[in-house]
């Protein structure tokens, strides 16, 4: 399991280690980093044998609403890195590390499929999830039969 936030993180793996019969870490990941997201996919690899049989990809910011007119390119910047970017960097990783028949799935919005006033930085990066998806869906499936879905909550 990986956050941003080194509590929350530390906080769900120990809940989830006490209450069901499986092994988890947890580590500090900035998925709008590729050095962070390098990182932890290493750490990744090195605790768990090498391969990967699946993962969940829930980068999520809504950054601040604002039409158009008044969006700012910094905040355009940054939804986008965390929200796309994100998502894109630890797909890659993840395609490179994955078993056959291994599953990914990413979670994008409703936003990813209509949209939304004055949320357009949101709206495009939760669209751009959609097509990462049916790309790695495409490249999975020739690498090792490896699906990849998202889905829109």
């Amino acid at each position: 399991m990986a956050d941003i936030g080194e509590a929350p993180v530390v906080f769900a793996c120990h809940e989830i280690t006490q209450n069901y019969p499986v092994r988890a870490i947890a580590s500090v990941l900035d998925c709008s980093c590729t050095e962070s997201v390098n990182k932890t996919f290493l750490h990744i690899c090195i605790e768990f044998g090498g391969e990967l049989h699946g993962a969940v990809n829930n980068a999520g910011i809504l950054g601040k609403l604002a039409s158009l007119q008044e969006l700012q390119d910094d905040e355009w910047i940054e939804v986008n890195n965390v929200n796309a970017g994100g998502v894109m960097r630890c797909l890659r990783e993840e395609l490179k590390i994955m078993g056959e028949e291994a599953s990914i799935v990413n979670i994008s919005s409703m936003a990813g499929l209509k949209g939304f006033e004055k949320a357009a930085a949101f709206v495009a990066s939760k669209h751009a999830v959609v097509g990462l998806t049916k790309v790695a869906a495409k490249e999975g499936a020739r690498k090792g039969r490896i699906r990849v879905n998202a889905i829109c909550p």
